[in-house]
C-alpha cells in the first residue's frame, strides 16, 4: 500500500504528509503484533507451569510432596512461583489496558497530525468564494 502511494505521487526530496501517516500506521500495527506475541509467549509460560502442576496432581501424590516437587521443578526451569505470578499479573494488566492505551495514542496522533496538516496547508484561510469566482473569470 505504501508503495502504491509513493508511485502515484511526485518524487520530492522531503517527507510528505502521507509518508508520515503511512509510517505511523505501519508502526502502530507492528506494535500491536509485538504486544500480541509477547502476551502469547507469557501465557505459554504460565500454561506450561500449570501443566506441570496438573501432571503431578494426577500422579496421586499428597499435597506436601506435590508442592516440594513443584518447587523443585520450577527452580530447575529457573522460574519461581513469584515470577509466574508476576507474569500473570503483567499479562492481565497488558490485556486490560493495551486497547485503551493504543486507542488514546492513535487519537492523540490524529489530532496532532490533522491539526498540523490543515494549518500547514492553510486550509482554514482558504476562501471558497474567491477561488470559485477566479475559476470562472479565467475563461
Amino acid at each position: 500500500m505504501l508503495y502504491n502511494f509513493r508511485e502515484s505521487t511526485p518524487i520530492v526530496s522531503y517527507v510528505k504528509a502521507i509518508d508520515l501517516w503511512m509510517v505511523f500506521c505501519i508502526f502502530f500495527v507492528f506494535l500491536t503484533l509485538l504486544e500480541f506475541s509477547i502476551l502469547i509467549w507469557m501465557r505459554a509460560i504460565r500454561e506450561d507451569a500449570e501443566k506441570d502442576n496438573t501432571i503431578e496432581d494426577k500422579n496421586g501424590e499428597d499435597i506436601a510432596t506435590r508442592r516440594k516437587n513443584l518447587s523443585e521443578s520450577l527452580s530447575q526451569h529457573s522460574t519461581s512461583s513469584s515470577t509466574l505470578r508476576a507474569h500473570g499479573v503483567f499479562t492481565e494488566i497488558v490485556e486490560k489496558y493495551a486497547f485503551v492505551i493504543f486507542s488514546i495514542i492513535f487519537v492523540v496522533f490524529n489530532i496532532i497530525y490533522w491539526t498540523w496538516l490543515l494549518q500547514a496547508a492553510k486550509y482554514f484561510d482558504w476562501d471558497v468564494n474567491a477561488t470559485h469566482t477566479s475559476i470562472g473569470e479565467d475563461d
